[in-house]
């Protein structure tokens, strides 16, 4: 009796263990296609959920290479992957049912002749680099990193830190929770706006620059690094001041953390 009673539990134990590893799982898909494109055509990837990853090579196609992923309850064929090709090139991925526990990773290498202009997901982080274009950066949770980018920058994260250098300018960075480190060697027609809620912010400032800056910082400290700049008022908190003959507008913000501003090497 004990011994039916013993095999019995195993039974129920395996079972349940069983069920358990089918449940949490996860299915795998991989897309890996490759497009002959025209120089000059703009690029754009709409993502849902997952990481984005651009860079730039010497080919005249565009390689989209991507991982579709399930989630507990999710399926594979909950999001598909569209790519249209007009005047255009733009990836999408399409979500099928409203809560499909997917996610889908890319990995795509875009000729340095396309101009790479919008970059959005919703949950993931965004590498950039080695590319053309005046990019708008997006994700509701994840860093941002663009790198070596011949264009103008705007990044945006709900959550998460934002790393730019090597670009032709700035136009805004503003990520909710998290650092920000930038170079900046212009800025954009309307000024530059940096501003983070919680997270340090350092700037490298190119020395021909000529704006108004203002930085403030509730809870942190500002510090000038080997940057000549006219200031017009400092305190613990706030920094006013021009650099060369003053212009645009750099504001930059942060509620706790500290300011770093130097000179672009």
């Amino acid at each position: 009796m004990i011994r039916k009673s013993i095999f019995l539990s195993l039974c129920i134990a395996t079972f349940f263990a069983i069920f358990i590893v089918n449940l949490v799982r996860a299915d795998t898909e991989t897309f890996d296609e490759t497009y002959e494109v025209n120089s000059g055509i703009r690029f754009e990837i709409h993502n849902l959920n997952g990481s984005v990853n651009i860079q730039g090579w010497d080919h005249s196609q565009i390689r989209v290479h991507a991982i579709k992923k399930t989630y507990p309850g999710g399926k594979l064929e909950n999001v598909r992957i569209q790519v249209s090709q007009g005047a255009d090139f733009k990836i999408e991925t399409i979500q099928i049912v409203k809560n499909p526990r997917v996610s889908v990773n890319y990995d795509l290498r875009v000729p340095v002749s396309v101009v790479v202009k919008l970059v959005r997901t919703f949950n993931g982080k965004i590498e950039v680099k080695d590319v053309v274009g005046d990019i708008d950066a997006r994700t509701s949770n994840g860093p941002i990193e663009i790198k070596d980018v011949m264009g103008f920058v705007s990044a945006h994260t709900s959550n998460g830190t934002i790393k730019v250098d090597g670009v032709a300018g700035v136009v805004k960075l503003e990520t909710s929770n998290g650092a920000i480190e930038t170079e900046v060697p212009a800025i954009g027609e309307n000024g530059l706006r940096v501003h983070t809620s919680n997270g340090a912010i350092a700037l490298s400032l190119a020395s021909d620059l000529n704006v108004d800056l203002e930085a403030r910082t509730s809870n942190g400290k500002i510090k000038l690094d080997d940057l000549e700049m006219a200031v017009k008022e400092i305190t613990r908190n706030t920094l006013r001041g021009k650099l060369g003959k003053g212009g645009k507008k750099i504001l930059c913000r942060t509620s706790n953390g500290n300011i770093v501003l130097k000179k672009l090497k």
